[in-house]
């Protein structure tokens, strides 16, 4: 399998590599690493982007009045009924 690394390297990631970042991770303790090899760091950054991105996309919505739609009201229903 070391071969195969070795004359293929474009295909196989580095094992200790920081997906957000590409840093090596191999010397980085344990308490340190996040998810998978990445930096726990670089995990919490990628989660609170993540997580603004979220709150100003809801808040995009919620100013827009093109998906709220008009309620004609109990008075206009009953109207319709009588």
């Amino acid at each position: 399998m070391s071969n195969q690394l070795e004359l293929f390297p474009e295909l196989y990631s580095p094992v200790w590599e920081c997906e957000h970042c590409n840093e090596d991770t191999s010397m980085v303790d344990y308490d340190y690493i996040g998810s998978g090899y990445n930096h726990l760091e670089c995990d919490l950054k990628e989660e609170m982007r993540s997580d603004e991105w979220k709150v100003e996309q809801y808040n995009r919505n919620r100013d827009s009045k093109d998906h709220i739609q008009e309620w004609p009201g109990l008075d206009a229903i009953n109207k319709e009924w009588v």
